[in-house]
């Protein structure tokens, strides 16, 4: 599939959306931070700081762009107690960002720095894998694209061995 820049977003860039009210075209509240469901690696909702855990679910969003996200009206927000089917991933509060960055081979490539989301389909389509120092020389920053991630639990994120391998041929084949 390919991506228009616009359908993509990093995860820190929805951190103080304004949410706006279409009913009034009014602010209602901002985003806080999303919430990550790690069985479908995808951002289910987000936390607004509207009223304490008030949740806006991504079905309830008409528009989204890097400045506000549009909803019909504030009843498109929800407290915790409505949603029982998301009650699993929001005792979870599975979040990416700090994670350790392992290959099924169980070497260490760093930790999760950001991520980018697909804002049509609110899959996590690519994670961005902060390197230590020492491997920094030979390139730093490590995006990880969503088929090479094999598993997520609270620890860690486990990538393909293929990743490491097609990184280094990447770094190898820049022009110096």
């Amino acid at each position: 599939m390919r991506y228009n820049a616009d359908m993509l977003m990093q995860s820190r860039q929805f951190q103080d959306i304004r949410v706006i009210n279409m009913r009034d075209g009014q602010p209602t509240t901002k985003i806080v931070r999303p919430i990550i469901d790690p069985f479908k690696l995808e951002v289910a909702g987000f936390y607004t700081d509207h009223k304490p855990e008030n949740i806006l679910l991504v079905r309830n969003i008409r528009e989204l762009n890097r400045k506000q996200v549009m909803i019909d009206d504030v009843d498109a927000l929800s407290s915790k107690d409505e949603l029982p089917r998301l009650k699993e991933v929001l005792d979870i509060n599975y979040q990416l960002g700090g994670k350790r960055a392992v290959t099924h081979s169980k070497k260490r490539l760093g930790k999760v720095e950001d991520y980018i989301v697909d804002t049509v389909s609110y899959r996590i389509e690519k994670i961005h894998v902060h390197q230590p120092v020492w491997r920094s020389f030979s390139g730093g920053l490590l995006i990880v694209d969503r088929k090479q991630i094999l598993e997520v639990d609270n620890h860690k994120v486990t990538l393909s061995d293929a990743t490491i391998q097609s990184h280094s041929l990447a770094t190898q084949q820049t022009p110096t």
